[in-house]
C-alpha cells in the first residue's frame, strides 16, 4: 500500500513483492510523489513508518523527502520512547510514538507554513506489537478483549493526532 501512495503504482510494478523478509523496497528507478513535488519546488517531509528500503539509495531521504523522521522497517517495538531515524541520524522518539511522530509532522508543517509543502504522514498504529497509552487503554474500558482493547486504545490514539494535524492546518 506505501508503496501505491508513493508511486501511484501497482505494487508489484514497483518492486514491493510483500512486507516481510526484505520483500518491502521500493525499486530505484520508481518516481514518488515526494520526487515530483520536490522538483516543483515544494518542502518535502515523511514522518512515520517508510518500509520501502533503509539504506540510500532507498532511505526516504534519497527518494524526495528533504525531511524523515520515523523508521525504514516494518515492526517497530516499543511505542514508547523508541530509537527512530532522522535524516539518517539515529535518535530517541519522545513519548508515544504517535505522537512523537506528529508532534515532528507540525513542526515541519510551522517551519513550511509561508511556502508550499508535502507533509506525508503514514502512522504505524494500529500495529502489532499492541502497546497503548494508559489513557487511551483506560478509555477503552468497554472492550473487554485485551488484544481488541489495545487495538480501539491505539486507533482513538491515531485519531486524535490526525485531529491534532487538522486543527494545525
Amino acid at each position: 500500500t506505501r508503496a501505491e501512495l508513493l508511486t501511484g503504482r501497482y505494487y508489484p510494478r514497483t518492486g514491493v513483492s510483500g512486507v516481510s523478509r526484505g520483500e518491502g523496497r521500493l525499486n530505484y528507478d520508481e518516481t514518488t510523489i515526494a520526487d515530483l513535488m520536490k522538483s516543483g519546488g515544494y518542502a518535502t517531509g515523511c514522518f512515520g513508518k517508510w518500509h520501502n528500503g533503509s539504506q540510500y539509495p532507498y532511505h526516504p531521504n534519497a527518494r524526495g523527502f528533504e525531511e524523515f523522521y520515523g523508521f525504514t522497517s516494518g515492526h517497530w517495538p516499543p511505542y514508547f520512547d523508541p530509537a527512530l531515524d532522522h535524516n539518517g541520524q539515529r535518535v530517541r522518539g519522545k513519548g508515544f510514538l504517535a505522537d512523537d511522530i506528529t508532534d515532528r509532522a507540525l513542526d515541519f508543517i510551522e517551519r513550511h507554513r509561508s511556502r508550499q509543502f508535502f507533509c506525508y504522514i503514514p502512522y504505524n498504529t494500529p500495529h502489532s506489537p499492541m502497546q497503548a497509552k494508559r489513557a487511551d487503554y483506560d478509555r477503552a474500558d468497554h472492550v473487554e478483549d485485551q488484544r481488541r482493547r489495545k487495538y480501539v486504545a491505539m486507533q482513538h490514539c491515531m485519531d486524535q493526532n490526525i485531529g491534532r494535524i487538522r486543527r494545525h492546518l
